[in-house]
């Protein structure tokens, strides 16, 4: 298990021998956003909303969701990574306050996560895509693990 930094967030992370699809089947969390979530000059707005977000676009007050639901009270939350990765990685982080992680919180640490891991890029095995190419497309969670569903 590697112990990282990045922009003032401590976390941990490690290769995981796993299915990723393990994650399938797990509870859906809604990710439908408002269509004033971006600018009117931006090409992702439009009249509609909708489903799919650019990762590099996210941030904590620039997410407007139809609904920011609490996903856990839980200190500890786990997040699993495979795309566009060599494998499967496991990245944990413990908040120190008030242990709720609302869609909009778990947005922002996802993006914070992958700007490390373009950061480090050699490292986690990145193929074919760069950041800016990235869409989150879902998020699974099943058995306290958060899977991300990205596209591109």
């Amino acid at each position: 298990m590697v112990k990282a930094t990045y922009k003032n967030i401590t976390f941990t992370y490690e290769k995981r021998d796993m299915d990723f699809n393990e994650g399938k089947d797990g509870k859906e969390i809604e990710l439908k956003y408002k269509n004033d979530t971006f600018d009117e000059n931006d090409e992702f707005n439009n009249d509609e909303d909708f489903r799919y977000l650019p990762i590099s676009l996210c941030s904590y007050n620039g997410i407007n969701l139809v609904n920011n639901e609490v996903i856990t009270t839980e200190k500890d939350i786990a997040i699993v990574i495979n795309y566009p990765l060599d494998g499967n990685y496991e990245f944990h982080f413990i908040k120190d306050v008030d242990h709720v992680f609302d869609t909009k919180s778990l947005i922002s640490l996802i993006k914070t996560f992958y700007k490390y891991i373009y950061s480090r890029g050699d490292e986690f095995g990145i193929w074919g895509h760069s950041f800016d190419q990235l869409f989150l497309d879902g998020l699974k969670m099943k058995d306290g693990k958060i899977y991300c569903v990205m596209g591109s």
